[in-house]
């Protein structure tokens, strides 16, 4: 006999709905129209106006390593909607764009979450991921990260807890060369893509891994010919191969681990901080440890298994590729997307742990500690609105220094700076590293993170001055 309960689309979902409705405030949490002396944001916009027409907005011949021809191109095609709009029309909408992908990322989480937790668990861990005081900070900038930690759970997500039928690959394979034009990173799913292939025996398996392999090779070739084929991931494999080495790849190991520990680090007593690292670090290596050996008395299906060892390796691979990868200028966004694996590895080893112990009231402590996480984050929640008020500063900064120099040059005036993209995008002239060779009349120096020796040098004068910038005109 059927159930009487109806079985409707809203009550199948009701869960999905749920964390969906959950986590829409994050569209209003720390969320504005202006942005911080950083460089980075300022390159992507730049560059989704060059490739939406505006071959002024900067120009590849004068690009060398430090341009937006280094960044990728997908981020900033993806932004090209935002560029139509008048600033700060443009920053508002890039961040929606930002913020929507830490949205889906979260809702794929659940997903993948509640194959093995209870619902409310799922619901509370995914809450800890998407409100994680570093987590709403980095949704606030203009950055590929979140996207790109979008992107690799939504692949894994199609892969191995979707039927894999015509429809699902090829939106798996698109999503796949996206991940890849989006940052150099996303050439690591080539490992869940072989991880599927190998546990799979559909008749078609072979032709997804061309299909996905040879986009992962077609992207990069667009990407150099997009970078006037000097710049772009030409660099970063030439940086990669000249300075690894055993001392760097030490270095980058402690940089990366004391970067690691900024993730989770919450608005708390650091003794409860502490804990809460060791927590996770101690779930992670269950969960390593489990993923190899074979479950008893698991209620999972074997899929499943083929899942947790896969993702173990792409975080392996993943950790691999940060030890030689020649950036740490902000180390905690390059492991911001794969920080939401660590988490699913670490959940699966704890409930896998009770799993084996025949601990029967697992799930209840499963619920009581999904409905903790979040309750841990409210300190943190509250003080976003004094973080504002910082940003607001040094917004108001960057616009008192472009109002003075559009008043105080003319518009082919060419400049230098130590942040050349943000003064570029905030001033409309255009702006060359202070490193390059061309003499300027004016160069303006972002005050945190100006050299030393520049504010004593004789042949410069202090023309303009604020709590973030400095303006100096060369003495010729």
């Amino acid at each position: 006999m059927k159930s009487s309960r109806p079985n409707t689309v809203i009550f199948r979902y009701k869960w999905d709905a749920l964390v969906l409705l959950l986590l829409m405030p994050l569209a209003v949490i720390n969320f504005n129209g202006f942005h911080d002396v950083g460089d980075d944001f300022a390159q992507y916009l730049l560059q989704a106006k060059w490739l939406s027409g505006d071959q002024l907005a900067w120009f590849p011949s004068h690009a060398g390593n430090y341009s937006p021809g280094v960044k990728g191109w997908l981020f900033s095609a993806l932004l090209i909607p935002a560029t139509f709009g008048t600033f700060p029309a443009d920053i508002i909408m890039s961040k929606i764009i930002v913020t929507a992908f830490l949205i889906l990322a979260g809702w794929i989480f659940f997903r993948i979450l509640h194959s093995f937790l209870p619902a409310v668990a799922a619901i509370g861990c995914t809450l800890f991921l998407a409100y994680n005081p570093m987590m709403l900070d980095l949704k606030n900038q203009i950055l590929p990260d979140i996207p790109l930690m979008a992107t690799f759970l939504l692949a894994f997500y199609l892969l191995f807890f979707q039927k894999s039928t015509t429809i699902s690959l090829t939106i798996s394979a698109l999503v796949i060369w996206f991940a890849t034009g989006l940052k150099i990173p996303g050439i690591l799913l080539v490992i869940p893509v072989i991880g599927w292939a190998i546990t799979t025996n559909i008749q078609g398996r072979y032709k997804f891994v061309f299909a996905s392999l040879t986009g992962m090779l077609v992207i990069p070739v667009i990407e150099f010919v997009l970078a006037d084929a000097n710049n772009g991931p030409v660099w970063y494999w030439h940086q990669t191969i000249e300075i690894i080495s055993p001392a760097t790849l030490l270095k980058n190991a402690t940089t990366y681990f004391e970067s690691l520990q900024l993730i989770p680090q919450l608005e708390l007593p650091m003794s409860i901080n502490k804990g809460v690292l060791i927590l996770l670090g101690i779930g992670w290596v269950m969960g390593m440890v489990f993923s190899f050996f074979p479950e008893t008395g698991s209620r999972h299906q074997l899929k499943s298994k083929y899942f947790e060892r896969t993702i173990l390796v792409f975080q392996l691979g993943y950790v691999f590729m940060l030890l030689v990868y020649p950036y740490q200028g902000d180390p905690v966004r390059m492991l911001l997307p794969i920080f939401p694996f660590l988490l699913i590895t670490t959940f699966k080893g704890y409930v896998t742990f009770f799993e084996r112990l025949n601990f029967s009231w697992y799930k209840t402590l499963a619920v009581l500690t999904g409905l903790l996480l979040p309750v841990l984050m409210i300190l943190s929640l509250l003080k976003l609105p004094s973080k504002n008020l910082e940003a607001r500063k040094e917004y108001r900064a960057n616009l008192n220094l472009a109002q003075f120099l559009k008043s105080a040059t003319d518009p082919s005036e060419v400049l230098k700076s130590n942040k050349p993209w943000a003064v570029q995008y905030y001033a409309e002239r255009i702006t060359l590293p202070e490193t390059d060779s061309l003499k300027v009349n004016r160069s303006v120096l972002s005050i945190s993170s100006e050299l030393p020796e520049s504010g004593t040098l004789s042949d410069k004068q202090i023309v303009f001055q604020n709590d973030y910038w400095k303006v100096y005109e060369v003495k010729h």
